[in-house]
């Protein structure tokens, strides 16, 4: 489980956690059939995989993770793909995230698109899962 991150420990044990599962291929077979939501759970694995302290954040808008190690945060969402649909919101919420924590940059991981762009002065980096899956980088 995932909880919203709160400076308060109590504040952060009562908020709703979001859940995932120990195995992505639970994730088809008996949670969701959303590949977005899929793709979520294996960076939540990867997290977990690289030591990080995962929570995510959320007040006007939602940033799907704030991965902290070492006093530093990274605020990163997930999506199958950035499309009209879902940009604005994918977009503010890694903003409003990366502005809470004092991030000068952000990630968006999806299925298959790569790009960097600027957004009200945070550096957002749109990667696919298989290429920050294989990065060694630090965030």
């Amino acid at each position: 489980e995932v909880r919203k991150f709160k400076e308060s420990v109590y504040e952060r044990t009562r908020s709703i956690p979001k859940l995932y599962l120990v195995d992505t291929g639970l994730c088809k077979n008996f949670s969701s059939k959303d590949v977005g939501r899929r793709l979520e759970n294996a960076v939540y694995l990867e997290l977990r995989r690289r030591e990080y302290d995962i929570f995510y954040h959320s007040e006007k808008r939602e940033c799907d993770f704030i991965a902290v190690k070492d006093g530093n945060y990274y605020p990163i969402q997930v999506t199958y793909e950035l499309n009209e649909n879902n940009r604005k919101r994918e977009i503010e919420g890694l903003i409003e995230a990366a502005k809470r924590f004092q991030c000068r940059s952000g990630v968006i991981i999806t299925n298959d698109e790569e790009y960097t762009m600027n957004e009200n002065g945070i550096e957002i980096n749109v990667i696919p899962l298989w290429k920050w899956l294989l990065s060694s980088v630090k965030m």
